[in-house]
C-alpha cells in the first residue's frame, strides 16, 4: 500500500499539501490491518466535520440483529424473486435500458461468507437446497442462519431490501447505475411489505480552471451533458473547412478513370499475360491513389494540430474517456482550494466547480 501511494503522488507531483495528505495516508495505513478499515480511516479523515456516519454491515454484532430479517428473507424467497423478475421486466421495457443486475439464482443468500461465499440455490424440484456439494432442507436452512449468522449475507437482489430493513431512509442518492439497479428491483420490497425509498441521481460536478474556461469561450461551447459531442462536432468542422473537397473528389474520378482504362488489358489476358498480374499492378495503383488521399488528410489534420489539440485537451479533461472526471481522475489531482464540501440545494444539473 505504500508503494502505491507513493506511485500516486509521483504522478501528481510534489507540493506542501500532498506532503500533508502523504502523512495522512501513511499513519492509516500503519494503523489498520484491514481494507475495511481504512476505508473507513480515508473516509472519516476527509468527512468527520461533516456528520457522516459509517456503518460496518459485516460486523458478527450486526448479522445477529439481521438474524429474523435473514430467515424472513429465507422463508419469502419464492416471492421475492418472482417479484425480482417481474420488476425487472416492467422497469427495462419503461427505460428501454440492457439490465444492470444479471444474476440466475432463486434465494439471493450467499452462505460461507467468512471464507469462500457460495451461493444457496434450491433444487429445480423443490426437494431441498443445494450449498456446493451439499444438500439442505428448508429447517436446516433456517437453523444455520440461527447459529451462524456471520456465515450469511445478502445477494445483488437482496442487498438493498436488508439496508432498508436495518435503516429506514427517506432518500436513497446513487449514481446512473445505482438508480436504474433499485428501479429493477421495484417490486422486491413489496413481496417483503417493506417501504421503498425515493431513489434520486446524485449530484454530478465538474472543476473547471481558467485554461479550459478560456478554451470553452474561445470554441464558442456550452458546458453542459453534450460537451463530448459539441467538442467531437467541433472537430469535424474544423477538419471539413480547411478541406478542398475538389482534391478528394479529383482523386476519386483519377481512380474511376484508371478502372476504366485496366479493361482493355483484361482483353488481352492469356497463358502469358495473365489478369492475375493485371490485377496485381492495378491493386498497386490505387493504393497509392488511397495513400495520396489519406496523404492529404493528415497534412490537414498537422496544419490544424494546435486547434485539435486544444479541443482534445477539452475532451480529456472534462469528459475524460467519455465519462465524468470523477470516474477516472484522482481527487488529489485538483487544488485544495477546491476541497470544499459546503452545503448545496439538490440540481439534476451538472454542478461546475471553477478556479
Amino acid at each position: 500500500m505504500t508503494e502505491t501511494l507513493d506511485k500516486v503522488l509521483g504522478y501528481i507531483g510534489d507540493s506542501d499539501y500532498a506532503a500533508e495528505l502523504k502523512k495522512k495516508v501513511s499513519e492509516s495505513i500503519e494503523r489498520c490491518t484491514s481494507w475495511t478499515d481504512l476505508f473507513h480511516s480515508l473516509v472519516h479523515e476527509t468527512f468527520k466535520d461533516d456528520g457522516l456516519v459509517i456503518f460496518n454491515s459485516h460486523l458478527e454484532s450486526v448479522r445477529e440483529l439481521e438474524v429474523p430479517m435473514m430467515q424472513q428473507i429465507f422463508k419469502k424467497h419464492k416471492e421475492i424473486d418472482d417479484a425480482f423478475k417481474s420488476g425487472q421486466n416492467e422497469f427495462l421495457k419503461s427505460v428501454n435500458k440492457a439490465p444492470v443486475i444479471q444474476t440466475d439464482t432463486n434465494v439471493h443468500l450467499f452462505v460461507n461468507a467468512t471464507t469462500v461465499r457460495s451461493l444457496l440455490t434450491e433444487a429445480k424440484d423443490g426437494s431441498g437446497y443445494i450449498l456446493g456439494d451439499k444438500n439442505l432442507s428448508h429447517d436446516e436452512v433456517l437453523k444455520q442462519i440461527e447459529e451462524s449468522p456471520a456465515e450469511f449475507s445478502n445477494n445483488v437482489v437482496t442487498r438493498p431490501l436488508m439496508q432498508e430493513m436495518l435503516f429506514n431512509t427517506a432518500v436513497f442518492l446513487g449514481g446512473g447505475a445505482e438508480v436504474s439497479y433499485w428501479g429493477e428491483l421495484h417490486k422486491v420490497f413489496g413481496a417483503m411489505n417493506v417501504e421503498m425509498p425515493i431513489v434520486m441521481k446524485r449530484m454530478e460536478f465538474m472543476h473547471v480552471d481558467d485554461r479550459i474556461s478560456k478554451l470553452l469561450k474561445r470554441y464558442e461551447l456550452m458546458l453542459d451533458n453534450s460537451i463530448s459531442e459539441q467538442i467531437e462536432e467541433q472537430k469535424k468542422t474544423l477538419i471539413k473547412t480547411h478541406t478542398n473537397d475538389e482534391v478528394i473528389n479529383e482523386i476519386e474520378r483519377v481512380k474511376s478513370t484508371l478502372e476504366d482504362a485496366f479493361k482493355p488489358l483484361y482483353e488481352h489476358a492469356d497463358e502469358y499475360f495473365k489478369s492475375g498480374i493485371i490485377d496485381g499492378n492495378k491493386k498497386r495503383h490505387m493504393n497509392e491513389l488511397d495513400y495520396l488521399k489519406k496523404r492529404y488528410s493528415v497534412d490537414v489534420k498537422r496544419s490544424l494540430r494546435q486547434e485539435l489539440n486544444n479541443l482534445d485537451e477539452l475532451s480529456e479533461k472534462l469528459m475524460p474517456n467519455g465519462a465524468l472526471q470523477e470516474r477516472l481522475y484522482h481527487p488529489w489531482q485538483f487544488a485544495v482550494s477546491n476541497w470544499d464540501y459546503s452545503p448545496l440545494s439538490y440540481t439534476e444539473k451538472l454542478t461546475v466547480i471553477k478556479s
